[in-house]
This record gives C-alpha cells, sequence and structure tokens, in this order.
C-alpha cells in the first residue's frame, strides 16, 4: 500500500517542477520569495487528542529537525476559528521553504531525519497510514511568497 501522504507530496512536487518558468520568474510588480506548503486537515470526531499526540510524538520533532538542518526555514501550525461546514479543514499546517531548489532531492534530504525519528521505514510508513484515523486532508497546495515592489 502507498503511503497517502508521499504520494500527495510527490504529485504536488510534479506539478510545481511543470509549472512554466515565467510563473516563476520576478514581475515588475513582485519579487518572489519562500515556497510554502500548505495543508488543510479536518480532524475527525472524537480523534483530536490521537492528532494532538501524533503532531507533538511525531511532526513536531521532525520538522524541528528539518529546520535545524536548513531543508525548511520553518513551519506553523494554524486553527480555523470559524466553520463553514461539517467538511470544513479546522487545522493548518505550512512548511517554509526557501525557494523552489529545496525541493531538489528533497526525500535524500529528509529521509535520514525521519529514519532517525522513526527507526526504520517500516515504522515510518506505519505512522503514515495511521494518520488518516484521525484527520482527513481538505485541501493541499503549494503557494509562493511574494513581495510588492514599490512604486516606481
Amino acid at each position: 500500500m502507498r503511503n497517502p501522504s508521499a504520494t500527495l507530496l510527490a504529485t504536488l512536487l510534479t506539478v510545481a517542477a511543470a509549472l512554466p518558468m515565467s510563473a516563476q520568474a520576478p514581475t515588475p510588480n513582485t519579487t518572489p520569495g519562500a515556497v510554502v506548503r500548505v495543508v488543510h486537515l479536518r480532524i475527525k470526531p472524537g480523534r483530536a487528542d490521537a492528532f494532538w499526540a501524533d503532531v507533538r510524538q511525531n511532526l513536531k520533532p521532525v520538522w524541528d529537525a528539518e529546520k535545524a538542518a536548513g531543508i525548511i526555514s520553518d513551519y506553523m501550525v494554524s486553527t480555523k476559528s470559524t466553520t463553514e461546514g461539517p467538511s470544513d479543514w479546522g487545522v493548518s499546517f505550512q512548511l517554509v521553504y526557501p525557494n523552489w531548489a529545496a525541493f531538489d532531492n528533497l526525500t535524500s534530504k529528509t529521509d535520514p531525519i525521519t529514519l532517525a525519528h522513526y527507526g526504520s521505514a517500516a515504522k515510518r510508513t506505519a505512522a503514515a497510514n495511521a494518520r488518516p484515523e484521525n484527520s482527513e486532508t481538505v485541501a493541499s497546495f503549494l503557494t509562493r511568497r511574494q513581495t510588492v515592489n514599490p512604486w516606481p
């Protein structure tokens, strides 16, 4: 069984690589900055404690190690204070990468960190496969931060 998170990330990276270079190039109006992976999640009813335990025990330590290694420049966890229906997202993760080049050979950079944390590829896969019990992904996408250039 394939890891749904790994499949989603691979798809996002493929789409990002296929974007025309003009979409990534500076314009007279903005200057491109960091690339942010945004994931909106809905915690399943009655699963909040298990969800947050996984975040504290597994995701946060991995993100902290990736930040210390310079793979990501920052990460944020946000909660939504309003809801627009039962299938709306309630938690958002944002992983901030310095630029598009940070995605080059990303797996080879992150594997040593995740393997050290989980102890084996099998345990890492088991943890990823268990996550859908606690939450579901509502949306996942990449954004590019932009600085608005001053008026000429």
